[in-house]
């Protein structure tokens, strides 16, 4: 897109235009996390990875502390967009519950078939 920005042709007056632009598609592609889940033996996390270290976090809940876990979909546009993927079903929720009664929810981009197999291993996990 960037590229496209400078073989269009802009009148000298509106020229500024072209580096605003380049300006604001460039901090949307650094500043843009993916979010993603894994497990382990004892963890769940959901890691929001971004080109710069220091946007990146990663959030573990311990799954004995679990007591439920269920996907949910979405039908958003937007989301898809921002998350720089296709508009074919990649964006899902997760939602837990804790044994001490509070919830939490994620926003993920992930094909359902991983998402399923990711959270029956969890549900797996949470019955051993």
């Amino acid at each position: 897109m960037t590229i496209q920005l400078f073989i269009w042709e802009f009148e000298a007056s509106y020229e500024y235009i072209r580096y605003v632009l380049t300006i604001i598609i460039l901090l949307a592609t650094i500043l843009a996390r993916k979010a993603d889940i894994a497990v382990d033996g004892e963890y769940f996390y959901c890691l929001n990875t971004s080109i710069l270290p220091q946007l990146s976090s990663t959030n573990k809940f311990k799954i004995s502390e679990l007591t439920s876990i269920r996907g949910r979909s979405y039908d958003s546009s937007f989301l898809a967009f921002y998350h720089r993927r296709s508009l074919k079903g990649l964006d899902y929720g997760i939602e837990m519950t804790f044994k001490d009664g509070t919830s939490e929810s994620l926003d993920v981009n992930i094909y359902k078939i991983e998402l399923q197999r990711i959270l029956s291993k969890v549900r797996e996990l949470m019955t051993d």
